[in-house]
């Protein structure tokens, strides 16, 4: 099945927060603390480092942040498809993806791919509450 890439960047975008949640803090704070970024995005990574932790989580991560932190190997999650796609699960990093249902046919996707396939929100989703839907 050809799987159709997203191109907008609102749609890989995401708070700091949610991309903690999809793919751990260790992978977002290793690409944030590049110095890259600062001289890029100095207000993004100004508004991770904000003691004042509202700040902090509801800063808005661009495309190319996420797209970055979801290359790392750092990444806590594995991310599957279904056979036909709709849906997206996650499962922790290396582990099998384990569901009460026949998952023989499920589509281990990188999650940088995964990214660009489903966008920010449905791999956050996916994390958080164990799947999340195409279009999400």
């Amino acid at each position: 099945m050809e799987h159709k890439r997203l191109s907008s960047a609102k749609d890989l975008a995401m708070t700091y927060w949610h991309a903690t949640e999809a793919f751990g803090v260790d992978a977002v704070n290793i690409v944030l603390g590049q110095g890259k970024w600062s001289e890029t995005h100095p207000d993004t990574v100004q508004g991770t480092l904000s003691s004042d932790i509202r700040l902090r989580n509801r800063t808005v991560l661009p495309a190319e942040i996420v797209y970055e932190i979801a290359s790392r190997p750092e990444c806590i999650y594995d991310f599957f498809a279904d056979p036909d796609g709709a849906h997206l699960y996650a499962s922790l990093r290396d582990q099998p993806l384990i569901r009460p249902f026949d998952t023989s046919q499920a589509e281990r996707i990188p999650t940088h791919e995964a990214l660009m396939r489903y966008g920010a929100y449905c791999l956050y989703k996916a994390a958080d509450a164990g799947v999340g839907l195409r279009g999400e």
